[in-house]
């Protein structure tokens, strides 16, 4: 009943949707759903309301948590902490991972000069490169046509956004390619709604794109982050409708 109440609200806002409107999926990955290495309850639940709404969109992206084997969030990285704890993370300059008492990875470096801290949560080993984790779930509608952005491949840095790693020191090529198709208005689902959802719409809002969230599509991981990550979003400028919550 929601998501219809949702498209009519569209419908009667902006008469229907364009070819400037696109829709971005994020994270609906085996990994992320149930027997995944780091699933979301009731993660599942979100594709038969996206493989609904994506029909309306020409324009459709598809994010991808791609993580190597010593990624820098898995907590088996870390012989003194454990999934869930938060560890700190200095970085040069550059977004490479200086080596301290705490963080000795292989792909650590010796930092001097001006460095910042980045506070990473620790995860399970999940969303590995080129395993069926990390795939797509069979059941979500995907074309040869939708755009799909990879997310989290450098080893020393977490990406919770589709637009950019944790410390913003690189982007990936969505911004660009959503000016490339003149995309206005972008609407994300997927997951999870305290994490990934949420960066990414932040990002968008800042990037100057009108940004909707499809709450019926997304999942997230706590209730307590879940909802603070709702108001936090209202509170920059994210919109209501199917575009919204």
């Amino acid at each position: 009943m929601h998501l219809i109440v949702f498209l009519l609200a569209s419908v009667f806002i902006r008469g229907t949707l364009t070819e400037d409107d696109a829709l971005i999926i994020i994270d609906v990955q085996n990994c992320f759903t149930e027997g995944g290495t780091l699933p979301v309850d009731d993660g599942e639940q979100v594709i038969p309301v996206i493989n609904d709404v994506r029909r309306l969109f020409s324009v459709v992206v598809l994010s991808q948590d791609w993580h190597c084997v010593n990624h820098v969030s898995f907590a088996s990285q870390y012989p003194e902490y454990n999934v869930g704890d938060v560890v700190n993370l200095e970085y040069d300059p550059s977004g490479q991972l200086c080596r301290t008492a705490d963080v000795n990875l292989s792909y650590t470096v010796e930092c001097s000069g001006d460095t910042e801290i980045l506070n990473q949560h620790l995860w399970p080993d999940h969303c590995v490169i080129n395993t069926s984790d990390a795939d797509f779930r069979r059941e979500l509608i995907t074309t040869d046509t939708d755009i799909i952005i990879q997310k989290g491949y450098h080893c020393q840095l977490d990406s919770y956004s589709v637009f950019y790693d944790n410390g913003r020191y690189s982007e990936t090529h969505l911004e660009q390619t959503l000016l490339d198709y003149e995309v206005r208005n972008v609407y994300l689902t997927g997951l999870a709604t305290d994490y990934c959802v949420y960066w990414s719409a932040k990002d968008a809002k800042q990037l100057g794109f009108e940004t909707y969230v499809i709450l019926d599509g997304t999942r997230g991981i706590n209730p307590k982050t879940i909802a603070d990550a709702i108001q936090d979003m209202k509170s920059k400028g994210t919109r209501n409708g199917i575009k919204g919550y």
